[in-house]
């Protein structure tokens, strides 16, 4: 039986699949992971989860999507995988809507949604939320940077 901060579940093959690994010992030992990969590869959807099934940190994972069509969807997506429904493991918040619960471990939100709640919360120790300008306000954050179409260098060099 797996503590109560793990999760098991199994993953589908998807090409981001390959470097899942690296992605988790990165996060362990940096504040910040770059990857870039294709649309369809995974980014969204498998690295939460991997991430979660791997016991990496003891606060909430969060997505950005910068749509609530997406934000829903990679949600619900999740959720599926992961073998729960959707607001229980993973959930999801967008400017007008809110399906997750208080014990959820990933949480889909809005860029929009994600500055909103950070400047209303007194920028909460409890949640990670990936984005970059919060690295030097918690110690314990992490950023994950991906997309579709990045430059590397650029994304690594800031």
């Amino acid at each position: 039986m797996n503590p109560p901060d793990q999760h098991s579940f199994a993953l589908p093959d998807l090409p981001i699949q390959s470097i899942l690994d690296d992605i988790r010992e990165t996060l362990a030992t940096s504040r910040r992971c770059v990857i870039s990969a294709p649309p369809g590869a995974g980014k969204s959807t498998l690295v939460p989860l991997h991430l979660l099934n791997n016991g990496h940190g003891s606060g909430r994972i969060v997505v950005l999507e910068p749509r609530r069509v997406a934000a829903r969807a990679v949600a619900q997506r999740m959720a599926e995988l992961s073998g729960t429904a959707l607001g229980e493991l993973v959930g999801y918040r967008t400017r007008d809507d809110a399906v997750i619960t208080e014990n959820a471990r990933i949480e889909v939100v809005t860029s929009s949604t994600a500055v909103t709640a950070a400047v209303a919360s007194s920028f909460s120790s409890r949640v990670e939320w990936p984005h970059e300008q919060l690295l030097s306000v918690w110690p314990n954050f992490r950023a994950l940077l991906s997309a579709n179409s990045l430059d590397i260098e650029l994304a690594t060099t800031q």
